[in-house]
């Protein structure tokens, strides 16, 4: 995959603030059918009032939808508040958002996060998104499918923010780690 390559840290404001993706050679009738990862629930933020989300997931060439499996902390469309929560999103075009409940984790507790092809009928594909507390056992899931859209960008490592208006309210040490290494930059 890559990462995004940013001039500088990745300081304050909203939207995706790093990825590290792949856009899949795959022949034209194929799609990713498989991607998950494990991530490391952070130490809270020490100022709170940001919306953060960790995740991996698929989406269509066009980016107009995305199946991930996410970690979050702040209050979003799913609720939550200043505490880490994990659920399933599927969200696409014109403002379709279907997402699992959360289910509250804790810091440094181990989240695996994964969305799998269940199967496919003619055009239609069917898919489970999961992410679960491998610490306590704890998981939010959804079952979803599709029709006509193909699958073809991998992201491994996503750092999604709003509401950010300083450092602090990233998690507390500067850093968002996976199992195998450090995703993100530290906040300046």
């Amino acid at each position: 995959g890559r990462t995004e390559d940013l001039a500088s840290p990745p300081g304050t404001g909203n939207g995706w603030v790093e990825a590290s993706a792949l856009n899949v050679a795959l022949s034209p009738s194929d799609n990713i059918d498989y991607v998950a990862g494990t991530w490391v629930v952070p130490p809270h933020p020490s100022v709170s009032g940001a919306l953060i989300y960790l995740f991996n997931g698929i989406e269509p060439a066009g980016g107009n939808w995305i199946l991930q499996p996410v970690l979050q902390y702040g209050v979003g469309a799913a609720g939550g508040g200043n505490y880490w929560a994990i659920a399933s999103w599927l969200v696409g075009g014109n403002n379709y958002v279907f997402h699992s409940p959360l289910e509250t984790v804790h810091s440094g507790n181990s989240i695996f996060g994964y969305t799998e092809m269940t199967g496919k009928s003619g055009n239609s594909k069917y898919w489970k998104v999961q992410a679960r507390d491998t610490t306590t056992g704890a998981y939010s899931s959804i079952a979803a499918h599709d029709s006509g859209i193909r699958w073809t960008w991998a992201f491994a490592a996503v750092l999604e923010a709003y509401r950010v208006t300083s450092c602090s309210e990233f998690p507390s040490d500067g850093h968002v780690r996976s199992e195998e290494r450090r995703v993100g930059k530290e906040c300046r």
